[in-house]
């Protein structure tokens, strides 16, 4: 991917969860795993994405595909902050598996 079309900030953030010691229950807290990461912002069309994917056939504009450089330790439990918006981890693909780029399927979380 040309740099140009890298020129959307994104940060990566880890899903923590924690026992509330007075009543038990498990709180979620989310924790930076990365910021600032440069990343290609693409909205999905219709039925496109990965071959292979899970996925229904029908997604909509709630979908977004984000192209960063290749890291490693990146899980689908993870999310994708992005316009100071939330997206979910759907899946995460190492394009041409070169170790070069990854490319993240985010749902917006609502």
């Amino acid at each position: 991917m040309r740099p140009g079309k890298r020129r959307h900030r994104i940060k990566l953030q880890n899903l923590t969860l924690t026992r509330n010691t007075t009543s038990g229950e498990m709180k979620k807290s989310w924790s930076s795993f990365s910021t600032d990461i440069w990343a290609g912002i693409e909205y999905l069309k219709g039925t496109e994405w990965f071959a292979g994917s899970r996925l229904p056939q029908e997604l909509s504009q709630k979908h977004l595909i984000f192209t960063m450089p290749y890291s490693t330790g990146i899980e689908p439990t993870m999310r994708v902050v992005y316009n100071s918006k939330n997206y979910d981890i759907v899946e995460i693909e190492n394009t041409d598996e070169r170790d070069k780029e990854l490319k993240i399927l985010g749902e917006l979380v609502e």
